[in-house]
């Protein structure tokens, strides 16, 4: 049987504090961000617990608005 491999890629879509906050036990997994990603509806939507309760940005095709993701 002639098997094709494939190889897995992973991306990570980022938006928002991910992109400008420094954080390096998230930023050591990933290597610099590549501007012009997809549009994705992206809204106010949930209640950071890490974030002293600050909203967050998620994406939410109901109520969110087109955002250029990086």
């Amino acid at each position: 049987m002639n098997e094709k491999k494939v190889a897995l890629r992973i991306a990570i879509l980022g938006w928002g504090s991910l992109i400008w906050d420094q954080r390096p036990e998230f930023d050591m997994h990933h290597k610099g961000w590549l501007r012009g990603g997809p549009v994705l509806m992206l809204e106010f939507s949930r209640i950071s617990e890490s974030r002293k309760s600050a909203l967050t940005l998620v994406i939410d095709n109901t109520h969110g608005e087109p955002c250029e993701t990086s």
